[in-house]
């Protein structure tokens, strides 16, 4: 898996590194606030799927809005970039809960990463200004 990683790093890096958005959220505080908020709500919500789903990434959207509003604007791009963050979130839990007797998840990992970084070089190349 880390050799994957540092591939998939150095590709991601030279897909744009020609490419510039004046903003955007950071990729890991979607996962981060997407989990801090699932073993909240996981308490709470008695098994439902709708309500765990629904609070995890109702809050990392929110975090991002608000990190992106104090920080460095909320640009289309930053937009664009946090709802795909969250999408892609929300598709790889679906799977987690869906496969939850399977005791490994790396590859869930492996997929977050890879859709990220796909999300993220198609979204330069659609919204970034190419620098020379």
């Amino acid at each position: 898996m880390l050799v994957t990683s540092l591939i998939q790093g150095v590709l991601a890096g030279y897909a744009i590194d020609s490419y510039y958005l004046s903003a955007q959220p950071l990729a890991s505080i979607t996962p981060a606030v997407v989990s801090v908020g699932y073993t909240i709500s996981v308490r709470q919500s008695h098994g439902n799927r709708f309500q765990v789903l629904g609070f995890s990434l109702g809050a990392a959207f929110l975090v991002n809005l608000i990190l992106g509003a104090m920080f460095v604007g909320n640009t289309l791009s930053y937009q664009f970039l946090t709802l795909g963050y969250v999408a892609i979130a929300g598709f790889i839990l679906q799977l987690v809960l869906h496969d939850i007797q399977m005791t490994r998840g790396h590859p869930y990992q492996n997929a977050l990463a890879s859709l990220y970084l796909i999300f993220k070089g198609a979204t330069f190349y659609c919204f970034g200004t190419y620098i020379e």
